[in-house]
């Protein structure tokens, strides 16, 4: 996650203002997924904001890393344990600066 955080604060930098990111993964994670997103929020939330995505599949991330029920809800995670999904291991989040 470390290594992950150093990108996202480039990428951050280097968003213009009103520009969107997408930040994604092809793991479930939560050290990659919903705990990258919490330190996103925690360290640039005065200049980026979490955007709902519009997909109607995947799940909310998950309680307990750091994000509120609300922003669970704004990002989408695909695990393969899920049958009922039937997908392989991948995350989403999308934030606006």
């Amino acid at each position: 996650a470390e290594y992950q955080q150093k990108f996202l604060r480039q990428a951050v930098e280097l968003l213009k203002p009103g520009g969107f990111m997408t930040y994604s993964t092809c793991t479930f994670n939560a050290f990659e997924n919903e705990v990258n997103v919490a330190f996103l929020l925690r360290e640039f939330g005065h200049c980026i904001e979490l955007v709902p995505l519009s997909l109607g599949n995947g799940r909310p991330g998950l309680p307990g890393h750091g994000l509120s029920e609300e922003q669970r809800g704004f990002v989408r995670r695909f695990d393969p344990s899920d049958m009922e999904l039937d997908c392989m291991g991948f995350f989403i989040a999308k934030f606006q600066k």
